[in-house]
């Protein structure tokens, strides 16, 4: 998998795995070892390429 940006936000990145954008926001906040590693700015989360590919990396 290629990922073209730096950061990705909570929407993108659950348009990327495929998966609803609200579970992935309880995720963050409930079940955070099930994420890849967030940046938070305020109230706004990112995740990393780096991140992301480390998570799925872990899935395997």
């Amino acid at each position: 998998m290629e990922l073209n940006k730096a950061c990705y936000t909570l929407k993108e990145l659950a348009e990327l795995l495929s998966l609803n954008p609200k579970t992935l926001a309880v995720n963050v906040t409930r079940r955070p070892h099930t994420m890849p590693v967030p940046i938070r700015i305020g109230r706004q989360v990112r995740f990393t390429s780096e991140s992301i590919l480390q998570f799925i990396n872990d899935q395997k």
